[in-house]
């Protein structure tokens, strides 16, 4: 480790994560799948799927490219599939 490093534990870090898309209009029940995968993604050594892109999904809240509470709707289903459109919200949820 260098001197710039610093360690933040897991369940902490997902908080803080919880709280950012709560204050951002993000239902609960979202922010607590987004968080999970930010973090495990961290954990599983892809940071560039991990928390480093908190500042994109806030950045694209506030400016209106990302939807807090979309409305997803099913454009087309066979019995097997569905093409789904996610109304431009987050994509883990």
């Amino acid at each position: 480790m260098t001197e710039h490093t610093t360690i933040v534990q897991a369940n902490p870090l997902k908080a803080f994560c919880r709280q950012v898309f709560e204050h951002l209009g993000v239902l609960p029940r979202d922010t607590e799948v987004i968080a999970d995968v930010l973090v495990q993604a961290d954990l599983r050594g892809i940071g560039f799927h991990g928390v480093a892109r908190l500042r994109r999904y806030v950045n694209g809240l506030r400016e209106g490219q990302m939807v807090a509470r979309p409305k997803a709707t099913v454009v087309h289903e066979t019995p097997t599939t569905a093409l789904i459109d996610g109304g431009g919200g987050l994509g883990p949820p």
